[in-house]
């Protein structure tokens, strides 16, 4: 109610009369809103030749310093959604820097300005560009200068930060590729670390690569990490499993476990990748025998391979979709001259 009274009367052409309504709509607020609606409150006093009073309600509203960056990992690794608050936190924080650095321009402070902008640049260098447009920071070629000189250091420090976190996914990535097979959302989660790994590469200060990039990559190798425990909790049930069956059903786990291997050979010759590897106690689908394999060739299932616990056709080709008649007839032909012994 009070925002829109006081962008109400800004629209009007009466700034004066909108900074008590800004005032109160920053003392309605807390946390990160309560400081970005008390810097607009300061610039609309900035805007009426109030410098004084513009550092005075940053000094008010503004929210304090959030420290360093978590850390990604180690033992003192912080957790995405601390990852998540400081990226918001880091971003408000130079915001409220740069407005500094603009007020104390306009008193001829120097020294202070500098003192601001070096400190938005370690919390987020894209609020860097504003000292180019800003007509107060622009009168001051010390400053323009400065924002130049920090820009550079924090493509530098892009750069590292970009090879560091490219290195911590790379890693995630291999651990993960191991159990790609086995269920296909490790497969999603792949391609998702593959798509930030393309977004660091690619990122600049110029395009926006700020501190939530950090965060995204924070909540992916949790993720992934995650997926990674899952997977070798699953793998070690799947080989109890299987090492129970072989105890009760010896012969048929032979069988299965030849059927498995055939169907990766064709896989292999055939360039299909495992989409879910059910092994050699997949589930039992009746007179359609116990599902072993399913195989994808281009982005959509294409082939389920079972195995039957009966000697009429002991290893079975099903069309799943997507495939041409000729390419699933040529699996059943190949499938039906390889039977497991």
């Amino acid at each position: 109610m009070f925002s829109a009274a006081a962008w109400a009367k800004i629209g009007m052409k009466d700034p004066a009369g909108a900074l008590p309504f800004l005032v109160e709509s920053a003392e309605a607020c807390d946390g990160l809103d309560r400081s970005s609606a008390g810097r607009q409150a300061a610039r609309v006093a900035f805007m009426i030749s109030e410098t004084s009073d513009a550092i005075d309600l940053l000094a008010r509203f503004a929210i304090d310093n959030p420290g360093p960056a978590p850390k990604l990992d180690g033992d003192a690794a912080a957790q995405p959604a601390e990852h998540e608050l400081w990226a918001k936190a880091a971003s408000e924080y130079a915001a409220v820097l740069i407005d500094r650095a603009v007020y104390e321009t306009d008193l001829e402070r120097l020294d202070a300005a500098s003192t601001a902008l070096r400190a938005a640049a370690q919390y987020d260098p894209r609020a860097l560009f504003i000292a180019f447009g800003d007509p107060t920071l622009s009168r001051a070629p010390e400053m323009t200068a400065l924002a130049l000189e920090l820009v550079a250091t924090a493509r530098s420090n892009l750069a590292d930060l970009a090879q560091d976190s490219i290195a911590r996914l790379g890693r995630s990535r291999s651990q993960l590729e191991a159990h790609a097979h086995s269920q296909p959302e490790y497969q999603a989660l792949l391609d998702r670390l593959e798509e930030l790994v393309e977004t660091w590469r690619s990122g600049s200060v110029e395009g926006g690569a700020g501190p939530e990039l950090s965060a995204m990559t924070s909540r992916l190798l949790a993720d992934a990490a995650e997926a990674v425990r899952r997977a070798q909790d699953e793998a070690e049930a799947a080989t109890a499993r299987a090492a129970e069956f072989e105890r009760e059903h010896g012969a048929a786990a032979q069988r299965r476990r030849q059927a498995v291997e055939l169907a990766k050979d064709w896989a292999r010759k055939n360039k299909a990748r495992i989409y879910v590897d059910c092994g050699v106690t997949g589930p039992d689908y009746g007179s359609g025998g116990t599902r072993i394999l399913i195989l994808r060739r281009g982005i959509i299932n294409n082939i389920a391979w079972y195995v039957a616990d009966d000697t009429d056709e002991p290893l079975v080709v099903r069309r799943w979709s997507g495939e041409s008649q000729e390419f699933w007839q040529q699996a059943r032909d190949w499938a039906s001259r390889h039977p497991p012994q």
